[in-house]
């Protein structure tokens, strides 16, 4: 199958799934999605055929566009979305409490942070210092 019928075939299935009402703002943007990859790999193989797809694909692109972000407005959640943000939240307090009960000892061992901002930036950047065979 020829890349334009690829992408004509996706506009009819677009245009199906909308007759249909079974369109949802996770449908365009998986579809926007395999559109972009495939006009990418026709560019790879031939320049000359992705300028002659890019013409359907953009326009296509830029048409599902608002309606994509309509719908994702209207399928908003705000009872999901504040699950998530608490999940979140917690998920947040749960690292400050294990990043603050796991650090005294290195930055002990390190010294004063201030005086020792060198050693304090190599242990946060995954410098191991040689401690004499203790590891």
């Amino acid at each position: 199958m020829s890349v334009c019928s690829q992408v004509l075939e996706m506009a009819r299935d677009c245009l199906h799934k909308s007759e249909s009402k079974q369109v949802t703002s996770t449908y365009f943007y998986d579809m926007a999605d395999s559109l972009d990859r495939l006009l990418a790999e026709t560019r790879e193989k031939s320049a000359e055929a992705g300028g002659k797809v890019a013409p359907l694909v953009t326009p296509l692109t830029l048409a599902m566009a608002r309606p994509a972000r309509l719908l994702e407005c209207l399928e908003f959640d705000p009872e999901r979305f504040y699950r998530l943000l608490e999940a979140a939240e917690g998920h947040a307090r749960h690292l400050q409490f294990a990043k603050k009960t796991s650090m005294p000892y290195p930055v002990e061992s390190l010294g004063n942070i201030e005086g020792n901002s060198k050693g304090f930036a190599l242990f946060l950047n995954g410098f191991t210092p040689d401690v004499g065979g203790i590891y």
